[in-house]
């Protein structure tokens, strides 16, 4: 695939000499992160593989393109960092010895949740999941790809929002997770991170990812957000719904509205009042002061 140093691996955009800064994103096509799949690599017969943009527990998301349209997209590849290694080609997913019943079980909740995704792919202001497929002995899910910045970039470019900018970004939101919680899809890892700024000055939700690694104690690295996880997902027992996705999203209206999260769900388990100043106060509905200022920790 000699013709793919023509592409920033990064943005996919054209580049007369692929050792150069992208004049289009600024990015340099330097190594690929540790463990992840190498530059060019093709897979599902079409998705053209670039650099690994995020990592956490249970994967790695890489920026791609989809070859015969050049279409920008992102995939998602299961590859649990605790209980894997790659194999001699550098693409397999392989279990570490002794951990192949987990890595299976794992294995089964990313597949599974990937049809859900796939289900709600309809659904309006979220990441929508495209395509799913098996190969190298693991699992990948196929992303839409919308030029985006996160909500916590966007408040640290522009300053906090109004109660107005939250009601506009927010309230699809409120929607779109009430229609894919109908649909039995939870996504546990709502936060400034995950909530997208769109060009078109949209929120979309994006970061999807399996149950296991939002919360404490499973094998997996959990991918914490702090102040925006819920008290339930620091057990090992109690149930994560969603339930916990409103207390991400109401942590993330907070963060929009003050610049700061909350504290950590269990600090705040002792004194669940926010402190929050007479100015914020100001612009919210009468209605909703008592819930955002007095609520429960989770």
């Amino acid at each position: 695939m000699g013709e793919n140093k023509l592409y920033c691996m990064r943005c996919f955009e054209a580049m007369e000499d692929s050792s150069n800064t992208c004049p289009h994103c600024g990015w340099h096509n330097g190594d690929q992160v540790k463990n992840a799949l190498p530059y060019g690599t093709l897979l599902g017969e079409k998705y053209l593989v670039g650099q690994a943009v995020h990592v956490n527990g249970a994967g790695i998301t890489y920026a791609a393109l989809e070859a015969k349209t050049a279409q920008k997209v992102e995939v998602r590849e299961f590859y649990p960092h605790t209980i894997a290694v790659r194999g001699e080609t550098g693409a397999s997913v392989l279990p570490v010895s002794g951990a192949e019943l987990k890595f299976s079980d794992y294995l089964s909740e990313f597949e599974r949740y990937a049809q859900k995704l796939l289900r709600v792919s309809d659904t309006k202001h979220i990441q929508r999941a495209i395509d799913t497929f098996s190969q190298n002995n693991t699992q990948y899910i196929v992303f839409s790809f919308t030029e985006s910045v996160s909500l916590r970039q966007y408040v640290e470019e522009h300053g906090v929002l109004s109660w107005a900018q939250c009601e506009q970004f927010f309230y699809p939101v409120i929607h779109t997770l009430g229609a894919i919680h109908a649909q039995n899809v939870e996504h546990l890892g709502i936060s400034p991170n995950t909530l997208r700024i769109t060009k078109d000055d949209k929120m979309i939700v994006t970061g999807f990812d399996i149950q296991s690694v939002r919360r404490a104690g499973t094998d997996l690295i959990e991918d914490i957000f702090p102040g925006c996880w819920a008290l339930e997902q620091y057990s090992k027992t109690k149930i994560c719904d969603e339930v916990t996705d409103v207390y991400g999203l109401c942590a993330s209206l907070l963060f929009a509205l003050t610049g700061a999260a909350p504290m950590e769900a269990p600090k705040r388990k002792q004194d669940p009042r926010l402190m929050i100043s007479k100015n914020i106060l100001k612009q919210l509905p009468e209605q909703v002061i008592p819930a955002i200022a007095n609520g429960p920790a989770g």
